[in-house]
């Protein structure tokens, strides 16, 4: 009631238009400051918000940077093993390196002792084959004085069966005999074929 009394004075000593002008003024100032206030409150209000949501971010970041953490151990445990099996696969390639060059020249040994071992044998077999056309050859050329050596020798030998005993002290000289057959055959073929001779030069070798 005190505090109304000088508006009322104020109103009753200013003409009705003034005063009327003067409330308008009052009452737009109020109405100003409500809606400071609510401008303020609204901010208030809004700031609230965005520090909750501050705060929740900062809980979600901080959980984040938790779970990274934990996948930078986790990588790194990961990668830990596997440069322990990446050594250890180099250990083995090494080794699988150098069995595998011991193969290679165990493979190369092998190869070489075929190659020489095929080449004698080449060798054998030419000769072979040489010693063949050889012998048929001198079959062929010294088939007619093999036949007539072989009858001399049966016109000379004595008369009568060969003996079947002998008595203590004495040697049976057959096999002696018929190598003396053999190399006078051989002789005789030799005088009459110069491939007889190369035969006997042959088997000699």
């Amino acid at each position: 009631m005190a505090a109304a009394q000088p508006r009322l004075c104020v109103k009753q000593a200013m003409p009705p238009r003034t005063a009327v002008c003067w409330l308008s003024q009052q009452g737009l100032a109020f109405t100003k400051i409500d809606e400071m206030i609510k401008v303020l409150d609204d901010e208030e209000a809004s700031d609230v918000e965005k520090k909750t949501q501050c705060e929740t971010d900062l809980a979600s970041d901080t959980q984040d940077k938790a779970d990274i953490v934990t996948n930078i151990k986790s990588l790194t445990t990961d990668i830990d093993q596997l440069a322990k099996e990446i050594s250890d696969k180099k250990v083995e390639i090494a080794e699988t390196e150098k069995q595998s060059a011991e193969l290679s020249n165990n493979r190369k040994a092998e190869t070489a002792a075929y190659m020489e071992a095929k080449e004698a044998d080449d060798q054998a077999f030419a000769l072979l084959q040489q010693a063949t056309m050889v012998i048929t050859d001198w079959y062929g050329a010294t088939h007619t004085s093999l036949l007539q050596v072989t009858a001399r020798h049966k016109h000379s030998e004595p008369a009568g069966a060969p003996e079947t005993s002998w008595g203590a002290g004495e040697q049976y000289d057959g096999a002696k005999q018929s190598g003396n057959a053999i190399s006078a055959v051989m002789k005789e073929g030799g005088s009459g074929s110069g491939q007889g001779h190369g035969l006997c030069e042959a088997l000699r070798k």
